[in-house]
């Protein structure tokens, strides 16, 4: 559930809450304004497609963090859940392409890593995904070793 020190449950805490101030932040109406006062704010654009996602638009979501990357293709973060939106579709070539991306901004996200090793393994491209869950692991990421444990029970 978490590390020795408790970061897992304290990172996905703040996920939770994050994702929280997004919807409410959007659905009492200041994110629209926001983007009508300032249209090229791309945290704004990625809040948006975040409430979308989360609210089960998953095309409205892509296109927000379309519009995000557009303002800021280094937004490393935007990257990330673009490809989580696309793996949940089914589009897994595509998600493994913004992993990918979000991955050269920043080579440290292990959830990046690991969602790359998801995609990997569900294209069947077995010894890239053990590389990605290991370099998911070595960050500090819990389910990353059992990703690697389940990849060595199935013989890949």
């Amino acid at each position: 559930m978490y590390n020795k020190s408790g970061n897992r449950i304290i990172f996905q805490t703040i996920r939770v809450g994050l994702i929280v101030a997004a919807m409410l932040w959007f659905l009492g109406g200041c994110g629209d304004r926001a983007l009508e006062t300032n249209p090229k704010d791309a945290v704004a654009w990625y809040n948006k497609g975040v409430t979308e996602g989360e609210l089960g638009q998953p095309e409205e979501a892509l296109k927000r963090f379309d519009r995000a990357l557009e303002i800021n293709p280094r937004y490393a973060v935007a990257w990330y859940n673009k490809g989580r939106v696309l793996g949940n579709l089914g589009r897994t070539e595509e998600a493994l392409k913004c992993y990918d991306r979000a991955l050269e901004i920043n080579p440290r996200d292990a959830k990046a890593w690991s969602n790359k090793g998801t995609a990997l393994y569900e294209l069947k491209r077995y010894s890239q995904a053990r590389e990605a869950f290991q370099r998911a692991a070595d960050l500090g990421l819990p389910n990353a070793l059992q990703a690697l444990e389940t990849l060595k029970q199935e013989g890949h």
